[in-house]
């Protein structure tokens, strides 16, 4: 009995050392995993909600949440001792605004009652609604502390986006090239709490209309939800009215009463978003600078949200942009090297005036995000919309967006790429550079359904991508010839920094991608592509092999 006993105690031991060696090879894995990824995404991403999920759930976090605004940093624990009174707190952050130095605490209550509660009672307690025309998420707190001492609280600056010197001081004490952009992805990208003020501003539009639109939603798209929005991403709003309205009628022989004497359906939506810029001008607290742009494409109202200080640009009823940023978000999450890959991109055309933040002749950062996707499938490292439609075992040829909805919704698609690569975010860089140098935009145009380059043919634009959604529109026909030839000057002279510096650290400032961070550096470097040698004597693809089929 002893040695069976002993037997026992030996087998326990050795099961506790391989459970902790396992989660020792995990750990290491997951480290590592981010700078030279090999994955199958059916295997290592149960833990990915869909975007439908990720959605809800952030929506129901904002309905049970307050940005309340505070006098001075001394109230915050007398403010948290308040709050606890109507309920639970779930979450907290307390953070400070930069640069309008405002002091505000973002509090989740456990119970969305709470919040019913507070609203009913503040009238009897020391905090005012901020515009007493509707009901809003945003609260200022009166409470004055009586110690003279600062709390105790650590407090978050958010709102300043991380200046040049700051990046590159960070991105120094990195080891190489590709930790530098993984660097930067953490550095830039939108954190947590910058998506909870995202959607706690698209609910302040959401609650203000509830009476007039019962079952309305106000959804927040694009960057802000796709996985690579940044600090300073502006947020794109789109509000559905009367959508669970149209839903409990729809199998009844009940409907609302409407107005239709209006001629068409683009003169309504007009209407209609005339009349709500108006409510968020004249009503919504912390609402300023209301542009209306109603004979555009796509209508939009442009507002500032000063308490959130976000730029918010608001459509009605998008159904393409929400399907297209499922689409994109689906994408983001193949591979764990897309997102950084995408925000360094992002980074490089903004600091070479690629990019710009106001609509025109340049190529907007949708179109830029397409242009970075086209070249993660040509290099295998997420698949092509048409491939996950085989997948799927749907006939690519008669899709439309509500089938892409229906895969989308149920899950995030199970799919490994055909090409097991492992190149390192540093050389997929460099492959994007040497790419689009020598694409020919004016006879090519890409195609992210097939993944293939595409003729143009009666295409008089200058770029041609074909939209995802609707094969016959040209998301990128507002690029200009000039803005082409800039894009193709910057990718010359970006090759060339990227050629010659060196890839992992040294005593000097001029590793890596620091010299990208630096618009002085981008500004001052010309080269000429015969002066130079590539130090890489592999490509990551031919070039030249893509375009065979096309001659």
């Amino acid at each position: 009995m002893s040695l069976q006993a002993d037997m026992c105690i030996n087998l326990k031991k050795l099961k506790v050392v391989l459970k902790k060696t396992a989660q020792l090879l995990f750990y290491r894995c997951v480290k590592e995993y981010s700078v030279q990824p090999s994955f199958k995404l059916s295997e290592g991403t149960k833990s990915i909600p869909t975007f439908v999920d990720m959605v809800n759930a952030r929506r129901k976090q904002a309905s049970k949440s307050v940005l309340v605004q505070v006098q001075s940093t001394n109230s915050f624990t007398k403010l948290y001792e308040l709050l606890l009174t109507f309920g639970e707190i779930s979450y907290i952050n307390n953070f400070i605004r930069t640069p309008s130095n405002m002091s505000f605490s973002l509090v989740e209550f456990q119970n969305i009652n709470s919040l019913s509660t507070l609203f009913s009672k503040n009238n009897q307690l020391d905090f005012d609604i901020i515009g007493t025309s509707c009901t809003s998420p945003f609260l200022s707190c009166n409470l004055k502390s009586e110690k003279k001492e600062k709390d105790n609280v650590a407090l978050y600056d958010y709102g300043m986006f991380p200046n040049d010197q700051d990046i590159v001081n960070h991105l120094l004490k990195t080891e190489n090239s590709s930790e530098q952009i993984l660097k930067l992805y953490k550095l830039t990208t939108l954190n947590d709490l910058g998506v909870r003020l995202r959607f706690l501003t698209a609910y302040q539009t959401e609650l203000a209309f509830s009476a007039l639109f019962p079952g309305s939603q106000c959804l927040p798209f694009g960057s802000s939800v796709n996985g690579c929005g940044r600090l300073n991403s502006d947020l794109d709003l789109v509000f559905n009215m009367n959508r669970k309205a149209i839903d409990i009628f729809n199998n009844a022989s009940l409907s609302y009463q409407f107005k239709s004497n209006l001629r068409s359906d683009r003169l309504r939506l007009q209407k209609h978003l005339d009349v709500l810029a108006d409510v968020i001008q004249n009503l919504l607290p912390g609402c300023s600078n209301v542009v209306r742009i109603l004979q555009a494409q796509v209508p939009i109202i442009k507002y500032k949200q000063n308490y959130t200080g976000l730029d918010c640009d608001l459509s009605l009823t998008n159904n393409n942009a929400i399907t297209m940023t499922k689409l994109l978000y689906t994408l983001n999450h193949f591979d764990c090297r897309v997102k950084p890959f995408l925000l360094v991109i992002k980074h490089w055309a903004e600091k070479c005036n690629i990019t710009n933040s106001f609509p025109g002749r340049w190529i907007s950062n949708f179109s830029l995000s397409l242009l970075t996707l086209f070249y993660l499938q040509q290099i295998k490292v997420i698949p092509t919309i048409d491939e996950i439609f085989k997948f799927n075992k749907i006939n690519c040829e008669h899709y439309d967006n509500e089938v892409l909805c229906t895969i989308l919704h149920d899950k995030l698609i199970q799919f490994s790429t055909h090409k097991d690569t492992q190149i390192s975010l540093f050389d997929m860089l460099f492959g994007f550079m040497e790419y689009y140098m020598k694409f020919d935009f004016s006879i090519n145009g890409i195609s992210l359904n097939s993944g293939q380059v595409i003729r143009k043919e009666n295409i008089n634009g200058a770029m041609f991508i074909i939209n995802p959604l609707d094969q016959e529109l040209n998301v990128s026909k507002n690029v200009s010839f000039e803005e082409i030839e800039n894009l193709k000057i910057k990718l010359t002279e970006t090759f060339g920094i990227l050629a010659t510096a060196p890839n992992i650290k040294n005593d000097s400032e001029e590793w890596g991608i620091i010299p990208l961070i630096k618009t002085s550096t981008l500004q001052k470097k010309k080269f000429d592509l015969n002066t130079f040698h590539p130090k890489r004597k592999t490509r990551l693809l031919n070039v030249g092999d893509l375009f065979k089929d096309l001659m």
